[in-house]
């Protein structure tokens, strides 16, 4: 969080997921730069016990960043869904958010947009078999508890945090 604290501006990435528990959590994800580079990282999930309107996330966003020693002021920029809880103009998420930080933008979220794209092209060989590569690699590694430790040491090593 330090390197986030330090960074002049931010902005929050958000989704609603529901957990195998079946409870709905949003996963926060925050973009900034650091020494010149730009950085997004998932900084961790917010239950939300109060339910998924616009105003009930945008208070839970903004509560969350607080807890996290984030200072809400630098938030210039926020990308979710185009779902209107998230999206309205009026009432969604952001809408709520520019209400109390008139800089934080909203713009749809690149990640949404492309997975939009490619769910319309699944027909496109080349597409399909990204996608079979990709749940193989996952497979291969989430059905061993030794490669699944082996990619964890790897990627702990090779981080720059």
């Amino acid at each position: 969080m330090k390197k986030v604290q330090a960074s002049p501006f931010f902005t929050v990435l958000a989704d609603e997921a529901t957990d195998v528990s079946n409870k709905e959590k949003t996963p926060i994800v925050i973009r900034y730069v650091n020494q010149n580079e730009i950085r997004e990282d998932f900084v961790g999930f917010a239950e939300c016990a109060n339910g998924t309107a616009g105003a009930t996330l945008a208070t839970l966003i903004l509560s969350q960043l607080k807890s996290w020693g984030l200072d809400t002021a630098k938030v210039r920029g926020q990308g979710y869904d185009g779902a209107g809880n998230m999206a309205g103009k009026l009432n969604g998420c952001a809408a709520n958010i520019m209400k109390e930080h008139p800089k934080a933008l909203y713009l749809h979220c690149s990640s949404h947009t492309l997975n939009l794209c490619i769910m319309q092209c699944p027909s496109m060989h080349l597409v399909t078999t990204m996608w079979t590569s990709l749940r193989d690699v996952g497979l291969f590694f989430n059905t061993s508890p030794k490669r699944n430790g082996k990619l964890e040491s790897v990627i702990s090593a090779t981080s720059n945090d």
